[in-house]
């Protein structure tokens, strides 16, 4: 039976993860509600800070997100969307009154579910009914006001009526993955990853690329930024201590990297966290 694992209230946003059950949960780290009200402002900018996975986001509202790969906006009305993973930070800007009913997806997951290489959503949204017949995910549509176990469960049987087997390279993909996580404060060489693997760099790129939508380089990049948001938050010393300690040349190349994923130096981002990167992180829960 699915459970509610974390919720946090902010400002005007509310914020609710549901794990999946056992037959979902090695592909799917959760579904999730964010809804609000903006207030007398008439709407909310928020920042999207990567996190290297794709979600699926039934909107019930209109919002503009800000693309991180080109100087625009997207428009995008109602309805159920495609939310690549990305590598740089964008923009959300909600109206007033808003609700969104999430599917996070796990590394490299997606691609089980809707038969398309993940670099063709990486850095982008798009409608999900380019990607699924209308019968497929249709209950997303008619997502209900509340958000109970009877919901989470139809959605979860839908998912799984379309999840392919995965395949051999996809759980080779998922040890590489594992490897990166757990090597990520040294200078990790993919070339290394892919021998110890028996593939070649061409492969280990191809495969990449099918199933996370980034080159293994720009991966390990997201990877350790992520580490880095888990650790600096409470952590003590040095600017330059800190940058070592988590995988970076020097203080120049962390910054560099932090604002390429925040928009904002790691002094500022800490000082004054934006909503949804705090939930994304848990940085808020720190004790």
């Amino acid at each position: 039976m699915p459970k509610p694992a974390y919720y946090t209230t902010a400002s005007n946003l509310d914020y609710k993860e549901i794990t999946p059950g056992p037959k979902l949960r090695p592909y799917i780290e959760c579904f999730w509600v964010c809804q609000g009200n903006s207030g007398q402002d008439g709407y909310i900018e928020e920042i999207l800070v990567p996190g290297g996975r794709t979600e699926i986001i039934q909107a019930d509202t209109s919002f503009v997100w800000y693309n991180s790969e080109e100087d625009r906006a997207d428009h995008m009305e109602p309805g159920a969307i495609i939310l690549g993973q990305r590598n740089k930070v964008s923009r959300i800007v909600i109206s007033q009154g808003f609700r969104f009913f999430g599917i996070r997806f796990r590394y490299g997951c997606m691609p089980l579910f809707i038969k398309v290489s993940a670099k063709e959503y990486s850095n982008r949204i798009l409608k999900l009914s380019d990607y699924l017949t209308c019968g497929e995910m249709s209950l997303l549509d008619n997502t209900p006001p509340l958000i109970d176990n009877n919901f989470i469960q139809d959605i979860e049987h839908c998912l799984f009526d379309l999840i392919k087997p995965p395949t051999h390279d996809w759980y080779i993909l998922q040890e590489i993955i594992q490897s990166l996580n757990n090597r990520v404060e040294e200078q990790t060489s993919i070339h290394s990853l892919a021998k110890e693997h028996g593939w070649n760099y061409k492969k280990i790129e191809r495969v990449f690329l099918k199933y996370l939508g980034f080159p293994p380089r720009v991966f390990l990049k997201i990877i350790r930024f992520r580490n880095a948001l888990e650790k600096m938050d409470n952590s003590n010393g040095s600017l330059t201590n800190n940058a070592y300690r988590l995988g970076f040349y020097d203080q120049s190349h962390f910054i560099r990297e932090f604002y390429n994923f925040t928009g904002m130096n790691p002094s500022n981002f800490f000082r004054e966290t934006p909503l949804l990167a705090n939930f994304l992180y848990r940085l808020g829960t720190k004790g």
